[in-house]
């Protein structure tokens, strides 16, 4: 249970600086929220004004890469498919 508690507050903090990161570059709520799951805020965003195939694409191109030391790199596993 301990080790569920620590993903859960990786998991929070990882998804808040994501959102404040791509708040800070002007990208649009509803486009922040189907990023990263959230419903909807009303019936018009949810059916009339969803976030379309483009502007998430270039939301996601404003975050920038995560370096990685070679260290590190090396013990990567690759998931399975």
């Amino acid at each position: 249970r301990d080790a569920r508690r620590g993903n859960r507050k990786l998991s929070h903090w990882a998804r808040a600086g994501f959102q404040r990161h791509l708040r800070r570059k002007g990208v649009e709520d509803r486009v922040i929220d189907v990023l990263v799951g959230h419903a909807a805020k009303t019936v018009r965003d949810g059916h009339y004004d969803d976030a379309d195939w483009a502007e998430l694409v270039e939301a996601v191109r404003l975050v920038p890469g995560v370096g990685c030391p070679d260290q590190a790199a090396a013990k990567v596993v690759p998931l399975a498919r």
